[in-house]
């Protein structure tokens, strides 16, 4: 690929991530990343979502 101009090699980024081709069972070619450094700076985003049964409360409130 970087042969044919699809891809190019940049080493002035922080972010960079290995790119690289795996064949799969099926023998498939898939390009994958490895986003794993980027993954290790990201903060992890928690929702707490409602429980059930309060969700059904709110619906029947409503219908009422």
């Amino acid at each position: 690929m970087k042969k044919e101009g699809l891809v190019t090699e940049n080493k002035d980024c922080t972010y960079n991530n290995a790119v690289f081709v795996v064949k799969k069972k099926t023998n498939v070619l898939c390009m994958v990343c490895d986003l794993r450094k980027i993954n290790r700076l990201l903060k992890p985003f928690i929702i707490q979502l409602p429980k059930i049964d309060q969700i059904l409360n709110d619906i029947a409130a409503q219908n009422q």
